[in-house]
């Protein structure tokens, strides 16, 4: 949209011209004819209200609205030529002239005057009001000067002094070129009027607090994020010293050094915030200082929002206690011992021990997502699963250069990515004794240094470890760190295998069908259910993942048109006819009791206790086979045989 242009003339000549020149340039302007200061003024204010962007006025009327308007005024240029007309005017009426004028004399007077043979002297108006113009008068009376030649007011108040007045008109040449001018001026305004509200829209809406003083400390930007930071209005700190208004800013020594504050905190009450204080160089000098403000809490909340963006990395916790089918007395207390552990506020480590295939993650991703940390990232890692070389560089993350192979600019290691969150460490006994130590300092210190490192990277990750081998054995033999050990199972887990709560059979296979196609899911439960009770008195030593497997297997055959029917249509009895699909019955391997009757039974839960209290004697004195020997009232060498035995 074009911007309004206003013109404000002394008579009405030229406003009759200035209407002639916008016609035939083809502009809309408003024209408005007005003498005195007051009238000037009060015209002005009442046009700029109405949307004025540019005036454009000549003479004294210029300056008057400069001073008391922030709107642009564009002056009518006076050209040679006007000057010359109307000194020609003038000498005919004597030969000393006077020239009145609130500028500067033009340079051409001497000129004029060498080339018409006159006298022109020229009178400077400093005081706008009639006093100052009626000074300049009697001053030229004085000198003897005969005709007047000046503006608008000059002339009215020299034929009242008993002088001739000769008025400089605009030509219609001036009156183009201030068009033009004014249009220009519109255009860079609006411009920047836009600009500047481009720049307040991003400072009124950013997150972050920003003050902005100038060169003499006073504020001339305060944000509404500092005003929720510091408790005050805008209103009430614009223009006052910063030192005054806001304490604490060090906005002054900022100005004072021209250093650059990157990363303080600062208190403002109870709240901590963190604080960047920067420089305004304009020309190699301070003209000003802003400073960014960020609540301290704001910063955790979008750091807990960008960890959960890495869900779309995998890096986050999918089971609840939902998904743990089971309803076992022992499956209910082990899930309630679980939530338990979950849902404390402290940062404890939790031990999670139990065969392969008994869902230790399962009860790590449910425990993850009942505490406080679970928008935080859940970072699982298996210890077993990556080569020892490797496996410290991706826990603890490494810095550019540090091995050969690095990559570029470093990498955050899984401990960092977990900060907020939890990191789920399973297979935790294969992990090699050297980094046993390393990440019982990390979690001593609550602190990681990535390799090629030299700072300590503070994190805030719960830990959560798991393992399926008899870990305490492993800590009774030295493979394994006691002081670790203690550490890591502040919080003890043992998730039961599937021998041990067999009820939960047919509520297991009903759960592992769901995954199916309706008609082989239903298919599934009308067949299955004819092997559980041989399945319950199964050891199934690979637990839950075993049974998974075998239903799939039974899905996949059900599915399969050979295994539908035969030779006049009998349907095949794929338990009968395919025994390797259906678990081994008889009796289960040694070392191991499924429950049913069994003469060695007795044997074997007596082997079983025995084994059990060594270990936890041997945990107990700190692998000291010796010590062991003697609070157990038997020899060191029984130690040694009943360790083998197991």
């Amino acid at each position: 949209m074009e911007g309004k242009i206003s013109f404000v003339v002394p008579f009405e000549e030229l406003a009759r011209q200035v209407s002639e020149v916008a016609g035939e340039m083809n502009e809309k302007v408003e024209v408005a004819v007005t003498t005195g200061i007051k009238p000037i003024l009060n015209i002005a204010r009442r046009l700029a209200e109405a949307g004025t962007e540019v005036f454009v006025s000549r003479g004294g009327a210029v300056i008057m609205l400069r001073e008391n308007l922030d709107v642009p005024v564009v002056p009518i240029p006076s050209t040679a030529f006007d000057l010359l007309r109307a000194v020609q005017e003038a000498k005919e009426f004597g030969a000393d002239l006077g020239y009145l004028s609130c500028e500067p004399h033009p340079g051409e007077l001497e000129e004029l005057e060498q080339a018409l043979g006159v006298r022109i002297i020229p009178y400077a108006v400093r005081d706008l009001r009639d006093e100052g113009f009626v000074a300049a008068l009697k001053q030229a009376r004085q000198d003897g000067v005969q005709v007047i030649i000046g503006g608008a007011i000059a002339v009215p108040l020299a034929e009242q002094y008993g002088l001739k007045g000769v008025l400089i008109q605009s030509s219609k040449d001036s009156i183009r070129q201030a068009v033009i001018n004014a249009k220009n001026v519109a255009l860079v305004r609006r411009r920047e009027k836009n600009k500047a509200r481009e720049l307040q829209a991003i400072v009124d809406f950013s997150s972050e607090g920003i003050i902005a003083i100038d060169e003499n400390c006073r504020i001339r930007v305060f944000n509404p994020a500092a005003e929720k930071i510091f408790g005050l209005t805008k209103e009430a700190v614009l223009g006052r010293p910063v030192r005054e208004t806001i304490p604490n800013t060090r906005l002054h020594e900022v100005l004072r050094t021209g250093r650059t504050e990157l990363g303080q905190l600062q208190r403002v009450g109870e709240t901590s915030i963190v604080t960047n204080r920067i420089p305004i160089v304009v020309d190699e000098k301070t003209c000003g200082v802003v400073a960014h403000f960020q609540d301290v809490t704001k910063v955790q909340e979008l750091e807990g929002k960008i960890r959960k963006e890495l869900s779309h990395k995998g890096l986050v916790a999918k089971f609840t206690f939902d998904d743990i089918v089971g309803d076992s007395k022992l499956m209910c207390r082990t899930v309630q011992m679980a939530k338990s552990f979950g849902r404390t506020d402290s940062d404890y480590t939790v031990l999670i021990t139990g065969e392969s295939g008994t869902g230790k993650e399962l009860f790590a991703q449910s425990m993850h997502n009942i505490n406080r940390r679970r928008e935080g990232p859940f970072v699982a890692v298996n210890c077993a699963a990556i080569p020892a070389n490797l496996l410290e560089s991706e826990l603890f993350g490494y810095e550019d250069g540090a091995f050969t192979g690095a990559r570029k600019g470093g990498k955050a290691g899984l401990f960092e990515l977990a900060h907020g969150g939890t990191i789920f460490l399973d297979e935790i006994a294969e992990m090699p004794p050297d980094l046993q130590a390393r990440l019982l300092r990390v979690l001593q210190e609550k602190e990681v240094m990535r390799v090629g490192g030299h700072r300590l990277i503070p994190i805030n990750t719960r830990v959560i470890a798991a393992t399926n081998r008899e870990i305490e054995a492993a800590v009774a033999s030295g493979e394994f760190r006691a002081d670790l050990f203690y550490r890591l199972s502040a919080l003890h887990l043992r998730v039961p295998p599937l021998r041990e709560h067999l009820e939960d059979l047919p509520l297991l296979v009903a759960h592992i069908a769901q995954g199916f196609d309706a008609l082989v899911a239903r298919s599934l439960r009308e067949r299955l259910s004819a092997v559980l009770p041989g399945w319950q008195s199964y050891y199934w030593p690979g637990n839950v993942r075993e049974l998974e497997n075998m239903v799939r297997r039974f899905a996949v055959m059900i599915s399969d048109p050979e295994f539908q029917g035969g030779e006049n249509g009998k349907t095949i009895s794929y338990l009968a006819e395919i025994p390797e699909a259906f678990p081994r019955r008889g009796r289960p391997r040694k070392g191991m009791s499924n429950g049913a009757k069994d003469p060695d039974l007795l044997r074997q839960k007596v082997a079983e206790f025995e084994t059990d209290l060594l270990n936890r004697t041997l945990v107990q004195c700190r692998g000291n086979r010796a010590e062991a020997a003697r609070l157990l009232g038997i020899g060191r060498t029984t130690v040694w045989r009943k360790l083998r035995r197991s």
